[in-house]
């Protein structure tokens, strides 16, 4: 049995999304053409190589998502006869367009919608929205962001702004729930939070697969960084901004530093991939820079080296301060945490689906704000005093997820 899978991201560029999607297909025990594009935005301008025997790539060089529409849906049209079900990837949503045509033109063949974000509603986009908007004051501002669906939809079923990308994100997201097959949602919280008054309507057509790691993937050679003079390694590995910060780990360590230098001057932190620049100067500024090291993006398989190398890995959530539950985000690099089977120093609110993980898996883990508890649970780790459920890990292992996805398949190719 044969898919097509339409997905912006995907190997070699190094995205999140594209590795998410990469890894489930690799332990999915069917076969897949992939219509990608070769075009590295929002992700890491390093190529990571990667190669499967039941995946065939086409990555076209296309200069924006219209023309990448168009290129996947004329290769489609010479293959579709290849094809047994086809699933769409997001981010961006625009692959979902694509499964939405064909599926209008061919409603038999199976349709797998799969979402690494909401398409609408995200609290990343609401925020950016909002706050971009300068000629609005502060308190409205809030007002906004407390109520997002309020203001958005009055706006929408006003007729107002009706192209705005908002809207359109709002009309295609319930498109795409209404006439897919499958939605695939990387956890629970996510997809309540997406469904939100159509859960029931559509919770019997979704599933939750969680972002995994890939055990033939993860390289045990500890040869990228050696820990200096037998420091202890704290490492990041991801992007970060605005809103996912590393301040508090920045606050954290200065505390050890004032209150237990001797313990200090073993720690090393290292933080690979963007960061503000605000945030490197804070590391300058404090005089904190031989133990606080940003190093620039590295490949798929380096980023894994680094983190076998690492004595303890650091997650980092971003927070929302919103009325409504913003923690909805499974960040899929926790996923190649747990496939080091390393400790995990956990930076995210408490009813986020990292906290889950993280506490049900005996690490440590914090609200952005715990600054003293941070700097207490990175001397436990430094200690050596943290008794890790490794077990719990390999829940996150991606045979045992693509076994799930393969079986539902099959279940809706029989119908």
């Amino acid at each position: 049995m044969k898919g097509v899978v339409f997905s912006w991201f995907f190997p070699p560029e190094t995205s999140a999304e594209g590795l998410v999607t990469y890894k489930l297909l690799k332990s999915s025990r069917y076969e897949y053409d992939v219509y990608a594009s070769n075009k590295a935005i929002w992700g890491y301008t390093v190529k990571s190589n990667l190669t499967s025997k039941n995946i065939h790539s086409y990555l076209f060089n296309a200069s924006n998502f219209d023309d990448w529409k168009a290129m996947c849906t004329n290769l489609y049209s010479i293959k579709s006869n290849d094809y047994n079900f086809m699933m769409s990837r997001s981010m961006p949503p625009e692959s979902h367009e694509i499964a939405l045509r064909i599926k209008k033109e061919r409603p038999d063949l199976c349709w797998l919608a799969s979402f690494g974000d909401p398409i609408s509603f995200n609290p990343y986009e609401i925020t950016n929205v909002v706050n971009d908007r300068s000629f609005i004051p502060s308190r409205i501002k809030k007002l906004m962001l407390d109520y997002p669906r309020t203001w958005i939809n009055c706006l929408n079923n006003m007729g107002l702004y009706s192209n705005n990308v908002l809207m359109r994100m709002i009309k295609l997201e319930k498109q795409v729930f209404e006439k897919a097959d499958l939605l695939i949602f990387p956890n629970l919280k996510q997809c309540i939070y997406s469904l939100d008054k159509d859960y029931n309507k559509y919770k019997e057509k979704s599933i939750i697969l969680p972002h995994s790691f890939d055990t033939d993937m993860i390289q045990k050679e500890k040869d990228i960084i050696k820990n200096k003079n037998g420091r202890y390694t704290f490492l990041y590995s991801g992007y970060l901004d605005l809103h996912r910060n590393p301040e508090p780990i920045i606050l954290a360590y200065e505390a050890i530093k004032t209150a237990s230098p001797e313990i200090a001057e073993k720690m090393l932190i290292i933080f690979v991939g963007n960061m503000p620049q605000k945030f490197k100067n804070m590391i300058q500024i404090k005089g904190l820079y031989e133990n606080i090291v940003v190093h620039e993006p590295v490949d798929y398989f380096t980023s894994l080296k680094m983190m076998n190398d690492a004595d303890c890995l650091i997650h980092i959530d971003a927070k929302f301060e919103y009325k409504y539950d913003s923690n909805i985000f499974f960040a899929s690099k926790l996923a190649d945490y747990m496939g080091n089977y390393k400790p995990i120093l956990g930076i995210t609110a408490k009813d986020s689906p990292a906290y889950e993980i993280l506490k049900r898996s005996n690490n440590m883990v914090h609200e952005r704000e715990d600054i003293s508890g941070i700097s207490k649970s990175m001397i436990e780790f430094f200690s050596r005093r943290c008794n890790v459920d490794y077990t719990y890990y390999d829940t996150y292992n991606s045979k045992t997820v693509a076994a799930l996805y393969d079986e539902k398949i099959s279940e809706l190719i029989k119908q």
